[in-house]
């Protein structure tokens, strides 16, 4: 199951990357693009946000939970 995940974490670098850096797509809908709007119209999603990817983290590194 991690290695589907990180394969998930890796697949999203890639295209963030691409979408933001060869593409120059800054108003498509990228994942970032869409966190970063939910997190401009509702700002106490970035705390939720954070703890996501925190845990997700935690559990890909260090094997927690």
């Amino acid at each position: 199951m991690d290695y589907i995940l990180w394969a998930l974490v890796v697949l999203f670098v890639i295209w963030e990357f691409y979408a933001h850096f060869i593409a120059h797509n800054r108003k498509a809908h990228t994942l970032s693009n869409r966190i970063s709007a939910l997190e401009k119209r509702y700002p106490k999603t970035r705390v939720l946000v954070a703890v996501v990817l925190l845990v997700l983290a935690l559990h890909l590194i260090v094997n927690w939970i």
